[in-house]
Protein backbone atom coordinates (compact mmCIF):
# COMPACT_ATOMS: atom_id res chain seq x y z
CA UNK A 1 0.00 0.00 0.00
CA UNK A 2 3.00 2.39 0.78
CA UNK A 3 4.13 1.78 -2.61
CA UNK A 4 0.76 3.19 -4.05
CA UNK A 5 0.98 5.97 -2.08
CA UNK A 6 4.24 6.81 -3.21
CA UNK A 7 3.40 6.51 -6.59
CA UNK A 8 0.08 8.21 -6.38
CA UNK A 9 2.34 11.49 -4.99
CA UNK A 10 4.31 11.13 -7.58
CA UNK A 11 1.97 11.05 -10.43
CA UNK A 12 0.61 14.38 -8.56
CA UNK A 13 3.95 16.06 -8.20
CA UNK A 14 4.32 15.51 -12.30
CA UNK A 15 0.92 16.77 -12.81
CA UNK A 16 1.57 20.03 -11.27
CA UNK A 17 4.90 20.05 -12.97
CA UNK A 18 3.66 20.03 -16.11
CA UNK A 19 0.65 22.69 -15.06
CA UNK A 20 3.18 25.20 -14.02
CA UNK A 21 5.03 24.40 -17.40
CA UNK A 22 2.03 25.16 -18.97
CA UNK A 23 0.94 27.71 -17.54
CA UNK A 24 4.34 29.65 -17.49
CA UNK A 25 4.09 29.02 -22.19
CA UNK A 26 0.87 30.39 -21.75
CA UNK A 27 1.75 33.71 -20.25
CA UNK A 28 4.95 33.76 -22.25
CA UNK A 29 2.49 33.90 -25.27
CA UNK A 30 0.38 36.29 -23.93
CA UNK A 31 2.67 38.76 -23.61
CA UNK A 32 4.15 38.19 -26.79
CA UNK A 33 0.99 39.03 -28.32
CA UNK A 34 0.25 41.84 -26.09
CA UNK A 35 3.26 43.45 -27.82
CA UNK A 36 2.65 42.26 -31.31
CA UNK A 37 -0.53 44.43 -30.69
CA UNK A 38 0.50 47.33 -29.12
CA UNK A 39 3.24 47.90 -31.59
CA UNK A 40 0.54 47.24 -34.24
CA UNK A 41 -1.97 49.46 -32.20
CA UNK A 42 0.76 52.09 -32.07
CA UNK A 43 1.80 51.84 -35.45
CA UNK A 44 -2.33 53.02 -37.13
CA UNK A 45 -2.79 55.59 -34.70
CA UNK A 46 0.47 56.88 -35.65
CA UNK A 47 -0.62 56.78 -39.13
CA UNK A 48 -4.28 57.81 -38.56
CA UNK A 49 -2.38 61.20 -36.49
CA UNK A 50 -0.15 62.05 -39.59
CA UNK A 51 -3.60 62.04 -42.11
CA UNK A 52 -5.25 63.47 -40.22
CA UNK A 53 -2.26 66.33 -39.76
CA UNK A 54 -1.95 66.16 -43.41
CA UNK A 55 -5.84 66.82 -44.50
CA UNK A 56 -6.28 69.68 -41.39
CA UNK A 57 -3.61 71.64 -43.36
CA UNK A 58 -4.95 70.93 -46.88
CA UNK A 59 -8.50 72.06 -45.57
CA UNK A 60 -6.64 75.48 -44.28
CA UNK A 61 -4.80 76.05 -47.21
CA UNK A 62 -8.42 75.96 -49.16
CA UNK A 63 -8.21 79.15 -50.81
CA UNK A 64 -5.36 80.38 -49.62
CA UNK A 65 -3.46 82.46 -52.31
CA UNK A 66 -0.20 82.30 -50.49
CA UNK A 67 -0.36 78.23 -51.68
CA UNK A 68 0.45 76.97 -54.82
CA UNK A 69 -1.92 76.34 -57.43
CA UNK A 70 -1.14 72.59 -57.43
CA UNK A 71 -1.90 72.30 -53.93
CA UNK A 72 -5.16 73.79 -54.47
CA UNK A 73 -5.76 71.48 -57.37
CA UNK A 74 -4.99 68.18 -54.88
CA UNK A 75 -7.95 70.01 -52.97
CA UNK A 76 -10.51 70.30 -55.78
CA UNK A 77 -9.52 66.27 -56.28
CA UNK A 78 -10.00 65.32 -52.58
CA UNK A 79 -13.31 67.66 -52.62
CA UNK A 80 -13.94 65.35 -55.06
CA UNK A 81 -13.47 62.47 -53.29
CA UNK A 82 -15.59 63.66 -50.66
CA UNK A 83 -18.44 63.89 -52.97
CA UNK A 84 -18.22 61.22 -55.21
CA UNK A 85 -18.64 58.54 -52.13
CA UNK A 86 -21.55 59.71 -51.06
CA UNK A 87 -23.12 60.58 -54.17
CA UNK A 88 -22.48 56.80 -55.41
CA UNK A 89 -23.47 55.08 -52.15
CA UNK A 90 -26.69 57.27 -52.31
CA UNK A 91 -27.24 56.11 -56.06
CA UNK A 92 -26.14 52.49 -54.98
CA UNK A 93 -29.02 52.09 -52.18
CA UNK A 94 -31.68 54.26 -54.65
CA UNK A 95 -31.07 51.52 -57.03
CA UNK A 96 -31.31 48.75 -54.66
CA UNK A 97 -34.43 49.57 -53.18
CA UNK A 98 -35.64 50.00 -56.51
CA UNK A 99 -34.47 46.90 -57.96
CA UNK A 100 -35.51 45.72 -55.17
CA UNK A 101 -38.83 46.70 -55.37
CA UNK A 102 -39.50 45.83 -58.91
CA UNK A 103 -38.30 42.57 -57.84
CA UNK A 104 -40.97 42.35 -55.07
CA UNK A 105 -43.72 43.37 -57.24
CA UNK A 106 -43.32 40.95 -59.90
CA UNK A 107 -42.82 37.95 -57.02
CA UNK A 108 -46.03 39.38 -55.85
CA UNK A 109 -47.99 39.53 -58.81
CA UNK A 110 -46.87 36.61 -59.84
CA UNK A 111 -48.41 34.84 -56.70
CA UNK A 112 -51.69 36.38 -57.62
CA UNK A 113 -51.93 35.10 -60.87
CA UNK A 114 -51.58 32.12 -59.43
CA UNK A 115 -53.79 32.26 -56.57
CA UNK A 116 -56.46 33.26 -59.14
CA UNK A 117 -55.66 30.85 -61.48
CA UNK A 118 -56.38 28.25 -58.53
CA UNK A 119 -59.66 30.30 -57.57
CA UNK A 120 -60.45 29.71 -61.01
CA UNK A 121 -59.94 26.41 -61.25
CA UNK A 122 -61.83 25.50 -57.75
CA UNK A 123 -64.63 27.61 -58.93
CA UNK A 124 -65.11 25.08 -62.15
CA UNK A 125 -64.66 22.51 -59.51
CA UNK A 126 -67.44 23.37 -57.23
CA UNK A 127 -69.56 23.92 -60.24
CA UNK A 128 -69.34 20.78 -61.74
CA UNK A 129 -70.00 19.30 -58.60
CA UNK A 130 -73.69 21.28 -58.17
CA UNK A 131 -74.15 20.27 -61.38
CA UNK A 132 -73.78 16.37 -60.95
CA UNK A 133 -75.72 16.85 -57.26
CA UNK A 134 -78.53 18.51 -58.97
CA UNK A 135 -78.51 15.64 -61.52
CA UNK A 136 -78.50 13.13 -58.94
CA UNK A 137 -81.26 14.80 -56.54
CA UNK A 138 -83.11 14.93 -59.79
CA UNK A 139 -82.46 10.61 -60.34
CA UNK A 140 -83.80 10.65 -56.97
CA UNK A 141 -86.72 12.59 -57.51
CA UNK A 142 -87.37 10.03 -60.67
CA UNK A 143 -86.58 7.10 -58.13
CA UNK A 144 -88.81 8.12 -55.71
CA UNK A 145 -91.72 8.93 -58.46
CA UNK A 146 -91.21 4.97 -60.04
CA UNK A 147 -91.23 3.24 -56.51
CA UNK A 148 -94.77 4.78 -55.29
CA UNK A 149 -93.73 5.87 -52.21
CA UNK A 150 -92.50 2.59 -51.04
CA UNK A 151 -89.23 3.18 -48.80
CA UNK A 152 -86.78 1.08 -47.39
CA UNK A 153 -85.60 1.68 -43.68
CA UNK A 154 -82.98 -0.31 -41.73
CA UNK A 155 -83.16 -0.86 -37.67
CA UNK A 156 -80.87 -2.83 -35.10
CA UNK A 157 -83.84 -5.90 -36.39
CA UNK A 158 -82.94 -5.86 -39.92
CA UNK A 159 -84.33 -4.31 -42.88
CA UNK A 160 -87.89 -3.45 -43.93
CA UNK A 161 -90.03 -1.53 -46.41
CA UNK A 162 -92.08 0.77 -45.66
CA UNK A 163 -95.19 1.10 -47.38
CA UNK A 164 -96.90 4.55 -48.29
CA UNK A 165 -100.35 5.30 -46.19
CA UNK A 166 -103.22 3.81 -46.79
CA UNK A 167 -102.48 0.56 -48.84
CA UNK A 168 -102.83 -2.47 -48.31
CA UNK A 169 -101.07 -5.77 -48.64
CA UNK A 170 -101.80 -8.45 -51.09
CA UNK A 171 -100.04 -12.23 -51.03
CA UNK A 172 -99.64 -15.02 -53.37
CA UNK A 173 -98.44 -13.20 -56.18
CA UNK A 174 -95.62 -14.28 -58.08
CA UNK A 175 -92.76 -11.50 -60.09
CA UNK A 176 -90.24 -12.96 -62.10
CA UNK A 177 -90.17 -17.09 -60.44
CA UNK A 178 -89.85 -15.18 -57.31
CA UNK A 179 -92.63 -14.56 -54.75
CA UNK A 180 -93.68 -10.84 -54.42
CA UNK A 181 -96.30 -8.80 -52.79
CA UNK A 182 -98.96 -6.48 -54.45
CA UNK A 183 -99.76 -3.06 -53.13
CA UNK A 184 -103.45 -1.74 -53.45
CA UNK A 185 -104.12 1.56 -53.03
Amino acid sequence: MPENLDLNQRLQQKLDLERQIIQQLTQRSYDKLQKELEAITNTATNTIKKDMERQHLDWTSWGNPSVPLGQNLVMTGMLGKFWLAPALVGLSLCLGISVGSWGLMQYLSSRISDQQQTLNYLDQQISSQVQELRQQRQTLEKIQEQTEGITIHQTENGTFLILPPNSTLKKGWQCLGQPCLKLEP
